[in-house]
């Protein structure tokens, strides 16, 4: 399989997501939603590293059901799901 290396633009979608990620408490629903657009529209999810990543990070901060809802969207297997 090829790996591809993430773009500038892409690193920093990816950071922005981190961002949101800490502040989800904050509206999960909304925050969701939207990184799920921003993952959608920059091509994130042809990183699987990432998005695991990304998913792992969702369940670290205890947003279980969103990491649940995030690893069946995306095809994550992770030691929770």
């Amino acid at each position: 399989m090829e790996e591809h290396t993430l773009s500038a633009a892409q690193v920093f979608v990816v950071t922005n997501i981190e961002v949101l990620i800490s502040g989800f408490s904050d509206n999960p629903q909304s925050y969701f939603k939207t990184i799920t657009e921003l993952i959608d529209q920059n091509k994130i999810a042809e990183h699987k590293e990432i998005v695991t990543y990304l998913c792992e990070l969702l369940e670290h901060k205890g947003y279980l059901e969103y990491a649940a809802e995030f690893a069946k969207k995306y095809d994550i297997q992770t030691k929770n799901f």
